[in-house]
């Protein structure tokens, strides 16, 4: 099973693709791809996954795994902080919308929270944990053969985020998150013509 989910997810990052072009994609679909490949560790420790995107709505152009390399990165890490938060039941949620020419992607969790004045540092490459709450609680709670799928925080992550959408003319950045929420990351997605 691991082995098979592994494949795709190397057919989703185009990584045997080298004639990959970029094109429109359908938010919802790739979303619900990214969230299946979390479906078993969020079940053991109780982390809801949704999603609030209409069918249909098209991101792009863009490589497909550009927009998987956006999605598994912000989901892991959403998942982590749920994690470290040590609550009975987390809740990650995926939420798009358009608003002025872009697709906007919210990407909010009930995790540990991140400080007000680490939104900008956690984008440099190689931060991970500017407050050093989150991997000292995932030592904790998270068993080794997690950590390994949902990454060990190398810092890089974000970075290659911000990279991918920036080069896309979109961006990403931590905004006050709405009541009830500890975490929004908010990413502005290119949209076609």
């Amino acid at each position: 099973e691991s082995l098979g989910a592994l494949g795709d997810l190397t057919q989703d990052m185009g990584v045997l693709d080298r004639k990959a072009v970029a094109d429109k994609l359908d938010l919802a679909r790739q979303s619900e791809r990214a969230i299946a490949r979390f479906e078993r560790v969020a079940a053991a420790y109780h982390v809801e996954m949704s999603q609030r995107i209409d069918e249909g709505l098209l991101v792009g152009p863009m490589l497909k795994g550009e927009l998987a390399a956006i999605l598994l990165n912000v989901l892991s890490n959403a998942i982590k902080a749920v994690i470290a938060a040590g609550k009975t039941k987390g809740l990650v949620e995926l939420h798009a919308y358009s608003s002025r020419k872009k697709v906007c992607l919210d990407v909010k969790d009930k995790g540990i929270g991140l400080n007000p004045e680490d939104r900008k540092s956690v984008f440099a490459p190689l931060v991970s944990d500017p407050s050093s709450q989150l991997y000292d609680a995932l030592e904790e709670r998270l068993a080794s053969e997690d950590r390994q799928l949902l990454g060990q925080g190398s810092g890089l992550g974000l970075s290659i985020v911000r990279g991918i959408l920036e080069n896309r003319k979109g961006s990403a950045e931590f905004i006050e998150p709405t009541e009830g929420w500890s975490t929004c990351l908010h990413l502005e997605l290119p949209t076609p013509g």
